[in-house]
This record gives C-alpha cells, sequence and structure tokens, in this order.
C-alpha cells in the first residue's frame, strides 16, 4: 500500500528556524517531525511518496541516512506551489491504487488503517480523519450524518457558521479513482475544489481520539513537543551525548546541545550543538542549532 506525505511548505510561520531546515526536519520530542507521521503508519505500508519541493535535499538526505526498514521512500518535486490536491495528482504516476494520505505536519493518534477500512466497508471515494476542536473557523468543518457520511464539507467558515465543531485532521483514505478528479499541473485545493465534489459521490468521516495538533506554529510544535513527552510518561528528553548542568523543566527536549550552570530551560527545544550560558532561563521557546543563548528569553524561536 502507498502513502502519501504531503510536505512541500516552506515553513514561513516558523521563520527563522526554516531558513535553515524543512519544517519536516524540526526535532519534536527528540525526533525530526516527519518521523512520528512515519512510525505511526501501519506495516501494511511499504510505500511512502514524499510530495516536496522546499530543501528537498536535507529531506532525502535525511531518509538516506536514517532508512526506513521495508518501506521504499520515494521523492517527488513540485517545481511550484500546487495546493495539496494538485501535489497529490503531482505524485500520481507512483500511485497504484487506493492509498493513504497526510498532511507532513500533524501530530496525532490517528489510526490510518480504520480510514482504509472505512474506505473499504462503505466503498468509499474519501474518508477524513476528524477530531473535535473549540474553536473551528480557521480549518475546514464537516456535517456528519449517523451514519459517518459527510453531508457538508466548509473550508474556515466564519465564526458562528460553523456546521459542527469536527474538523479535517490531516489523514485521508482515498480511491485511486479520485485522482481522476484532480486537473494535472494547476494549483488545486482538496478543501476547496475536491471535498465538495466527493461529498455528492460518497465521502465519509472518521472522528478519533487521543491527541492532535497541526504543528505549524512555534506554539504548536511546543505543543506536540508536549503532547508527545506526556504520552511516552516523560516530562524532558534530553540527547545522551548533551552536557547538562543546568535545570531541565517540563516539557523540553534537549539535543546535543551544552546547557550550563544556573541555567533553567522549560518547556523549550534546544537543538544540537547549541549552549544555553549561565543564568540564562529559557522559556517556551525553540532554539535552533548552533546558537548561543545569552540573555533571558521567553515564546521566542532563535535560529
Amino acid at each position: 500500500m502507498e502513502a502519501i506525505v504531503l510536505a512541500g511548505g516552506f515553513g514561513t510561520r516558523l521563520r527563522p528556524l526554516t531558513y535553515r531546515m524543512p519544517k519536516a526536519l524540526v526535532p519534536v520530542a527528540g525526533r525530526p517531525m516527519i518521523m512520528h507521521l512515519i512510525d505511526s503508519l501501519p506495516s501494511e505500508v511499504d510505500k511512502v511518496v514524499m510530495a516536496v519541493s522546499y530543501m528537498r535535499d536535507a529531506l532525502e538526505s535525511h531518509f538516506k541516512e536514517n532508512p526506513v526498514d521495508g518501506v521504499e521512500m520515494v521523492f517527488v518535486e513540485e517545481r511550484e506551489a500546487l495546493g495539496t490536491g494538485g501535489a497529490i495528482k503531482n505524485v500520481e504516476k507512483e500511485i497504484s491504487g487506493d492509498f493513504l494520505a497526510f498532511n507532513g505536519d500533524i501530530i496525532s493518534s490517528v489510526e490510518p488503517m480504520a480510514l482504509y477500512g472505512m474506505l473499504k466497508e462503505k466503498s468509499a471515494k474519501a474518508v477524513i480523519s476528524l477530531w473535535k476542536v473549540e474553536y473551528p473557523s480557521h480549518y475546514g468543518v464537516v456535517d456528519l450524518g449517523p451514519d459517518m457520511r459527510i453531508n457538508r464539507f466548509v473550508e474556515k467558515p466564519a465564526p458562528g457558521e460553523e456546521p459542527s465543531n469536527l474538523i479535517s485532521a490531516g489523514a485521508y483514505a482515498l480511491s485511486y479513482d479520485v485522482l481522476d478528479l484532480i486537473p494535472s499541473g494547476r494549483v488545486v485545493s482538496l478543501e476547496r475544489k475536491i471535498w465538495p465534489i466527493l461529498v455528492e459521490k460518497g465521502m465519509y468521516g472518521l472522528p478519533f481520539e487521543g491527541y492532535w495538533t497541526d504543528a505549524g506554529t512555534p506554539e504548536r510544535v511546543l505543543e506536540a513537543n508536549a503532547i508527545l513527552l506526556r504520552n511516552t510518561g516523560k516530562e524532558a528528553i534530553v540527547d545522551e551525548n548533551a552536557d547538562v548542568r543546568g535545570e531541565v523543566l517540563p516539557y523540553s527536549s534537549i539535543g546535543n546541545a551544552v546547557v550550563k550552570d544556573g541555567a533553567v530551560v522549560e518547556n523549550s527545544i534546544v537543538m544540537d550543538g547549541s549552549t544555553v550560558k549561565s543564568g540564562v532561563k529559557v522559556k517556551d521557546c525553540i532554539i535552533g542549532p548552533k546558537m548561543d543563548v545569552k540573555r533571558d528569553c521567553e515564546g521566542e524561536v532563535i535560529a
């Protein structure tokens, strides 16, 4: 079975960090963000097609150095931004049947085979994962029937006009013939162009429980970091080669870095090669690689 991962974004909301690395390789809970998604794939997936653009070489190098057992990794470049639908169409030659697809910045407890199982059971064109949020207007929102069929899909409705509080959670099982609905070489949004068509043809939603976040902003990256640490029963992760003489508080991840005497790191990520100087307090921050932090900081991305 094939799975498509949409990982072509520029990560603009994570700049300046993403001037130096693609968003998919930003470390979360001690591992590159993308690896949490790859690790969650079922054993039935033996081929992952990465729809890539920005810093493709860095992503390819990562997987050459860290191959995934039993999984063929294929990289298809998107020479210009094609949107979520256009990116999927762009990798069509690598797909042989019904498939899974994922937004590359999602950290969640979704069970992909549950989506695929419903696709087969319902003879559906698409099954999308659904997550309940308090404020759904920032997302794609569904009106879900009692049989789990989606009656309506609304992308980013105005506040107060949402049909429910169930949002599309960025993981999908799709019928192969969905590819026929997407024109080649054009910018196409799944959410605005394809989902409304599929609602008429047979589109289902599957709510799930556990955890979910889209790690596209510094705040959400730190949220994902904390979620994953709590899920594994850890308050912090410290690389075995790190030199930590200061205090590491929940929920922090320290790479191969230095935290000097009297320094305090709280709810932050400190990447490889960086140093937090003596007495410095770091809170709610992402510290990029090879940085010297010489002053107190809170709620910053330093890269």
